[in-house]
């Protein structure tokens, strides 16, 4: 009626007004929602594309829908699921997570926590040394991509390993001429001609990225697998041969969880460990097909092809910005 304001809000307003006075008789609003379906739509469209655009996402994207079901959620695998919040479970993960790369259990054994099964050691050990190899391509998530940043990838791979890895795979963009030159320096980015090799500007290269361009980087973690694989073969005598080793290690991972678990991250990390091979060679613009061998290497060698290909790939045109 008259005298009332008016209602203030995001939306639209339907009113009916009196002909012969010109006053509001009635009115009603639709009120604009703080959660928008249209974004929502716009957002699941967006998601949907990027399949559509690159549909090799689909493989890993349906790998850890099934890697989180079954080792995280289901009851058909061996030991207890996730949810079960086993103490045991939780009690092995403190016990190896402190004989971190077995420092303690080769250098300094009075101090170790418990010990378990060598090669259980030697796989947990093997498996974040490798997760950590990832570094070499940090790059590939630097601010000037489109996509998730690589830092918090590689350190939720030292927990939670693949439930991180197969995820940015699926997230992230490949490596475009757009996306070269956003990170290039300005006056390369706005010269004619563009260089025969990709060029990066310092502000572009994190301090993530000058770590895993280092060439020390993969030859201390290539010792790691190496003592990694020395300790599941001969670690704890009592343990006895390889072949009772072996015997004893498959009996743990038919029965628990954990044990199993890291099993399958290997294999995973050996099925998805080139995938981010081919755009780290576009950025160093190894395109001769003697480079291209080294690309297979760091694709086919299960985590010391990650070693090599560090050691050996050109290093980035760095300049100043």
């Amino acid at each position: 009626g008259e005298g009332n304001p008016l209602p203030f809000s995001r939306g639209s307003s339907m009113y009916q007004v009196d002909r012969w006075s010109g006053l509001i008789k009635n009115g009603f609003d639709v009120v604009e929602p703080a959660v928008k379906s249209g974004d929502f739509s716009l957002s699941l469209l967006s998601f949907a594309t990027g399949f559509i655009k690159e549909p090799l996402k689909l493989v890993p994207a349906a790998f850890w829908g099934l890697y989180c079901w079954v080792l995280f959620l289901s009851e058909s695998a061996p030991g207890l699921p996730a949810t079960a919040l086993d103490p045991k479970t939780w009690q092995m993960v403190q016990s190896l997570s402190f004989n971190f790369w077995l420092v303690l259990p080769l250098g300094f054994p009075g101090l170790a926590a418990p010990g378990y099964h060598p090669i259980l050691e030697g796989i947990f050990n093997f498996t974040l040394a490798w997760a950590g190899l990832f570094a070499i391509f940090a790059m590939d998530g630097r601010s000037t991509r489109f996509g998730p940043p690589m830092g918090p990838v590689l350190l939720g791979m030292q927990f939670l390993t693949n439930a991180f890895y197969l995820p940015y795979l699926v997230l992230r963009k490949p490596e475009t001429e757009t996306s070269l030159l956003l990170s290039a320096p300005k006056s390369i980015a706005e010269a004619p001609e563009r260089p025969e090799k990709p060029v990066f500007a310092k502000s572009s290269v994190s301090n993530l990225s000058k770590l895993g361009e280092t060439k020390l980087f993969p030859i201390v973690l290539g010792g790691v697998l190496s003592v990694c694989i020395y300790w599941a073969i001969a670690g704890r005598p009592e343990y006895g041969d390889l072949p009772m080793r072996l015997d004893s290690f498959i009996e743990l991972a038919k029965s628990d969880r954990l044990t199993f678990a890291f099993v399958v991250d290997m294999v995973l990390f050996g099925v998805f460990q080139g995938w981010l091979v081919d755009d780290d060679m576009k950025r160093r613009g190894m395109t001769k097909s003697s480079q291209a061998a080294l690309g297979t290497i760091a694709k086919i060698l299960p985590a010391y092809g990650l070693v090599i290909y560090g050691l050996f790939r050109p290093k980035l045109d760095v300049r100043d910005d």
